[in-house]
């Protein structure tokens, strides 16, 4: 009868570390992607900056004043 209790309780542990294990490699997969996410590229110019900041893309207003 102490046997079975003993496996009971083992098998109920061994469950329970599978949880965290799955659970501790979830939180490592979402915080690889957060930082995958946060990394952000540097402009190497100031007019590259600008473009950013500005939402611009490297077109510029050409395509704006060929429609006019």
């Amino acid at each position: 009868h102490a046997w079975n209790i003993l496996q009971q309780q083992l098998h109920r542990i061994e469950d329970e570390i599978a949880v965290k294990s799955n659970s501790v490699m979830l939180e490592s997969r979402a915080l690889e992607t957060r930082r995958r996410l946060n990394t952000e590229i540097t402009p190497s110019t100031e007019t590259d900056r600008n473009r950013q900041l500005l939402n611009m893309d490297t077109s510029g207003l050409r395509h704006v004043l060929q429609s006019i």
